[in-house]
């Protein structure tokens, strides 16, 4: 069922590399590259059982924004990048809880929570470019969720 309506051709092998390079640039993309990075590399300062929690959030936090933020760029549907857009914003969420309790319980040195904060902070300031676009789109169709968190 899935196959019969797959096309395969949607991209040409050009095109679709053209688009992965152009993702791959984008400042939004380089920026969830750089904060994916430095959760990995916080995540290997960490050590006890009292620090699995904060390991396993920056693990996952900073993978699915890498991960969300290029399926984000690769659509063209204001409706589906709001989607996105909010599954992003609360990952970014739990980076910025996480880097308050790395201070707070002194998990790691000072200067690796201040600069977990600061590449969110440049990650949400791409991040809000992005969203300024999206919210010039146009909608394909009128939709709100049953939470009225997205309307189109």
């Amino acid at each position: 069922m899935f196959d019969e309506d797959f096309n395969d051709d949607y991209f040409s092998g050009y095109e679709a590399k053209n688009l992965e390079e152009s993702i791959r640039k984008h400042p939004l993309y380089l920026q969830a590259k750089n904060l994916h990075d430095v959760c990995g590399s916080i995540t290997e300062l960490l050590n006890g059982a009292e620090a699995e929690f904060s390991k396993r959030e920056l693990q996952e936090s900073g993978l699915v924004i890498l991960s969300k933020t290029y399926a984000m760029l690769t659509i063209d549907s204001k409706l589906l990048r709001l989607v996105e857009a909010s599954v992003l914003r609360m990952y970014a969420e739990r980076i910025r809880i996480s880097s308050l309790e790395l201070k707070m319980f002194n998990r790691v040195d000072l200067q690796y929570s201040t600069l977990l904060r600061t590449e969110l902070e440049l990650y949400r300031a791409h991040f809000l470019d992005l969203m300024k676009e999206t919210h010039d789109m146009s909608c394909e169709e009128d939709f709100e969720d049953d939470w009225g968190v997205i309307k189109c």
